[in-house]
């Protein structure tokens, strides 16, 4: 198993912040609270106490293949969960518990684009009630999910250590077999635009294929966005 130098923390601003402050590889940052969480696209992640929030440090990532990592990490958490929890992986590293978002993944670089930094944050024992969410929330516990906060984390460091060494190809086909709405009609949302059309699955580069009736260009690849089903 891959060395973790784990670094807990009763409360941060943000793990990722403090993350980048780490250089060497595989350093994790923990914090049993976040008073400045951070989401996706700008967003607020809700981090109270009796939550999982961590960044894990990658040194010398591979910069022409970002994706992996986003990919890696929701998949590494949607195998670390109970087989009970039957988690599923929204496009392209939410994961979801019953059609509900139980946790989210931000990936940043470091000052120095030779450190990424993977910010995890995973609903335990609360969740969000008014929804800033895209999606509506819950929390292993709402769920009846019983795990304890070092089982799960010692549980997906080591499926993400086993993940990172595979190949691409790979990890893209294990996602999709763990992924929700491939095959269904979606929404896209995008910075400046709204597409709709079939998810019909990821590209060599973890890209989202979208299939429209644009009949001179059917397939329209997608790197960023938030998908609705």
């Amino acid at each position: 198993m891959t060395d973790f130098t784990i670094y807990n923390f009763t409360s941060l601003e943000s793990t990722n912040d403090t993350a980048k402050n780490y250089t060497d590889n595989f350093s994790v940052i923990v914090a049993g609270e976040q008073t400045k969480g951070k989401g996706r696209r700008g967003k607020t992640w809700i981090s109270p106490k009796g939550g999982l929030y961590f960044s894990v440090v990658i040194t010398d990532p591979d910069l022409l293949n970002l994706g992996i990592y986003s990919l890696a990490a929701a998949l590494s958490l949607c195998e670390a969960l109970p087989a009970k929890a039957n988690a599923k992986i929204k496009w392209p590293n939410d994961i979801l518990i019953g059609g509900k978002k139980v946790s989210g993944i931000l990936l940043e670089t470091a000052t120095d684009p030779s450190r990424l930094i993977i910010g995890i944050g995973i609903n335990i024992s609360s969740f969000p009630k008014e929804s800033l969410l895209s999606y509506a929330a819950t929390s292993l516990k709402n769920e009846n999910i019983t795990i304890t906060k070092d089982e799960l984390l010692a549980s997906l460091l080591d499926r993400l250590a086993n993940n990172l060494t595979l190949p691409l190809q790979q990890i893209i086909t294990l996602w999709q077999k763990n992924a929700i709405g491939i095959g269904k009609d979606i929404k896209v949302t995008l910075a400046k635009d709204t597409l709709f059309g079939v998810f019909k699955g990821l590209d060599a580069k973890g890209n989202l294929i979208l299939s429209t009736k644009n009949k001179e260009k059917p397939d329209k690849i997608i790197s960023c966005g938030e998908i609705y089903f």
